[in-house]
């Protein structure tokens, strides 16, 4: 897929080779964005209590993009709808695995905005050794830096006491 930048409304040769303003930058094929995805959790979990996992979704511009998120984790940790929070309508749960997919609450991120995605759920009680918690960021917008999309935490079980 070819790309031809538009600046100012104008479509030119030149500015395929030449370097744009990432604020007036955009693509024949429709918005562009840097997007991002920073996970957060706890160091240490104990088996039986809960724990709580943050996804930071920023966006780094140039243009107002929609987004939605998608979060995958060990089969120790037990989650409930009810256990989500900045996340809008329905979420699709990843059959036979441990996952969601969900739009982000608050509509479009603008360049400079930010969505933030709360995830908890109960460590199974038998559980042992670590929980693997990964988050990810998706728009149908061009990402220049998909690097950045995806981030993971890990959380070592200490056993109960």
């Amino acid at each position: 897929m070819k790309r031809v930048a538009v600046v100012a409304g104008v479509v030119s040769a030149a500015s395929v080779f030449s370097p744009v303003s990432p604020a007036t930058a955009r693509t024949a094929d429709g918005p562009v964005a840097d997007l991002s995805v920073s996970v957060t959790g706890p160091a240490e979990v104990t088996p039986g209590e809960r724990a709580t996992y943050q996804l930071t979704i920023r966006n780094a511009g140039p243009d107002t993009v929609n987004a939605w998120m998608s979060a995958t984790w060990s089969r120790t940790l037990a989650v409930g709808s009810y256990d989500l929070t900045g996340v809008a309508g329905f979420c699709a749960w990843t059959l036979g695995s441990p996952g969601i997919d969900c739009n982000l609450a608050g509509g479009p991120i603008a360049p400079g905005d930010s969505r933030i995605v709360t995830v908890t759920g109960t460590v199974d009680a038998q559980a042992a050794g670590s929980i693997d918690f990964t988050g990810e960021v998706k728009s149908r917008s061009a990402d220049p830096a998909t690097d950045d999309n995806t981030d993971t935490t890990t959380s070592v079980v200490r056993p109960s006491a």
